[in-house]
C-alpha cells in the first residue's frame, strides 16, 4: 500500500479532496522537519566552532529554498490529485445476457462472447458449430503432465501440451494449472483478445461438471462490476501525483544527506530514501502487473529500467517468481515466495514430510540444520530482513 493511501485511510477519508490534503500535509511536514533540523543543526555546530554568520546565512538559504520547493511541489500534487466524482452515468450498462461477459483490453472495458470462437476468413466454415466431445474434469485432471497437458477455462478443455514452452509468461504457471479449471486466473492474467486469437486453436471439447462454489461467483460478479464501472483503467493522475510525491521524497533524502553534517539529518534522509525505495518498488510491481500503460511490452520495458537499472533487480526472474506465486498461492510445494527453508518455515505442513518443490526443482525436507534455525526464527527474521536484498540481487542472476 502506497503511503499517502495509508495514510488517508488511517485518517478516515476517502476522497480525492481528502487525499490531496493528506498527500499536501504530509509532504510539507517531513520537508519542514528536514529544513528545522537542518537549520538547528546548523545553529548548533556555528556556536560551538565560531562560525561566522556569513556561513550560518548560507546553510540558512538552503533551508528556506526546500522549504519553497516543498510549498510548490505539494501544490503541484494538489492539482493532479485532485479528480472529478465517478459520474454513473459514465458506467457501461449492466450485462445481463449470459453468453456475453466484460473483459478488460489495453485498459478499455470490452463487452465479448463468454466462449470465444475460432476466427476464419471463410464464409462457410461450419467448424465453428461442431459439436465438441464432453469431458469430466476427471478427464482433463489425468492430462496433467508436460507430455499432456489439458486445462479448462470457461467450461471449454484446451490442449496446451504444445504451448507450453511458447507461452510468454513461462512454462511453469501452466505446469502448476494442468489438469484444472484454470478460469479465473486465466482471466487475471489476459486480456480480451488473447481469449479471442490464442486459445481457439487448443480447444478440444467441453466439460459437463466443472464446480463453482459460492465464493468464485461473488468474486467473478465482482469483477464483472468493477469492470462495468472502468475501475481497471489507469488513473494518470495518480501515477503523475506519485512521481511528484516520489521525487519530494529523493530531493528531500539527498539534501538531508549531503548539505547536512548532523547525525540527526543524516537518519532522517536515511529514512526518507527508505521510503523513495520502496514506493519505487511499488511501482515496479504495478509494472510487471502490466497496470501501468496495461501495454505488455510498454510496461515490461519501463519496469526493466527501474528493476534492471535503478533497483538491480531482474524484472524477468521477478516476474517468474511473482506470476507463479499468484497463480498458485501459498501452495507449499508451488509458490516460491513461502520456500524459505532453512532459514524460515511459515506452514505447518512443511514439518509433516519432505516435500517437491515445483519452482526451485528440488526436495525441501527438515534436516538438523534446518530444526536449529527454524526453533530461533522469531529472533531471525528482523536481522535477516536487514540484509535480504542482497537475497534477491542473487537470484536475479541465478535464476
Amino acid at each position: 500500500m502506497n503511503i499517502s493511501n495509508l495514510l488517508l485511510s488511517s485518517l478516515g477519508g476517502g476522497s480525492s479532496s481528502s487525499y490531496s490534503r493528506t498527500v499536501f500535509l504530509m509532504t510539507t511536514l517531513l520537508f519542514l522537519i528536514g529544513c528545522i533540523s537542518t537549520v538547528v543543526a546548523r545553529t548548533t555546530v556555528n556556536a560551538n566552532s565560531g562560525t561566522n554568520d556569513s556561513d550560518y546565512a548560507h546553510y540558512t538559504r538552503y533551508g528556506v529554498y526546500a522549504t519553497a520547493g516543498t510549498a510548490i511541489l505539494a501544490v503541484v500534487q494538489l492539482l493532479f490529485a485532485e479528480k472529478n466524482e465517478a459520474d454513473e452515468s459514465e458506467y457501461l450498462p449492466e450485462n445481463k445476457d449470459k453468453t456475453m461477459t466484460y473483459r478488460e483490453d489495453r485498459g478499455n472495458t470490452l463487452l465479448v462472447p463468454l466462449i470465444p470462437e475460432r476466427a476464419t476468413k471463410k464464409k462457410n466454415d461450419k467448424t465453428k458449430k461442431r459439436l465438441l466431445k464432453q469431458y469430466t474434469m476427471k478427464q482433463v485432471a489425468e492430462r496433467n503432465t508436460r507430455e499432456e497437458l489439458w486445462i479448462s477455462v470457461d467450461g471449454r478443455v484446451y490442449d496446451l501440451t504444445k504451448f507450453v514452452d511458447r507461452h510468454p509468461g513461462g512454462p511453469l504457471v501452466i505446469e502448476n494449472m494442468a489438469g484444472k479449471d484454470c478460469t479465473d486466473v486465466f482471466m487475471n492474467y489476459h486480456q480480451a483478445r488473447v481469449y479471442r486469437t490464442m486459445l481457439p486453436p487448443y480447444l478440444v471439447g467441453e466439460v459437463t461438471d466443472v464446480p463453482v462454489y459460492p465464493h468464485v461467483e461473488d468474486f467473478r460478479a465482482l469483477r464483472q462490476e468493477l469492470l462495468r464501472k472502468g475501475l481497471y483503467h489507469t488513473e494518470w493522475k495518480f501515477y503523475a501525483n506519485l512521481g511528484i510525491f516520489m521525487a519530494t521524497i529523493l530531493v528531500s533524502a539527498l539534501y538531508l544527506s549531503v548539505m547536512c553534517d548532523s547525525m540527526a539529518s543524516h537518519m532522517l534522509g536515511a529514512a526518507l530514501l527508505g521510503v523513495f525505495w520502496q514506493q519505487l518498488a511499488g511501482v515496479g510491481h504495478d509494472l510487471g502487473h502490466s497496470s501501468v500503460t496495461r501495454n505488455f511490452y510498454s510496461d515490461h520495458w519501463i519496469g526493466s529500467t527501474i528493476g534492471c537499472g535503478l533497483m538491480g533487480i531482474s524484472t524477468g526472474w521477478w516476474k517468474r517468481s511473482h506470476n507463479t506465486h499468484h497463480v498458485a498461492c501459498n501452495s507449499v510445494e508451488h509458490d516460491p515466495d513461502i520456500q524459505h527453508m532453512p532459514i524460515f518455515a511459515v506452514a505447518e505442513r512443511i514439518f509433516a514430510a519432505p516435500f517437491w518443490s515445483t519452482y526451485h526443482s528440488k526436495w525441501v525436507k527438515m534436516d538438523a540444520i534446518s530444526r536449529v534455525l527454524i526453533s530461533y526464527q522469531h529472533y531471525l527474521f528482523i536481522p535477516i530482513m536487514m540484509v535480504a536484498r542482497f537475497n534477491l540481487y542473487a537470484q536475479s542472476w541465478i535464476m
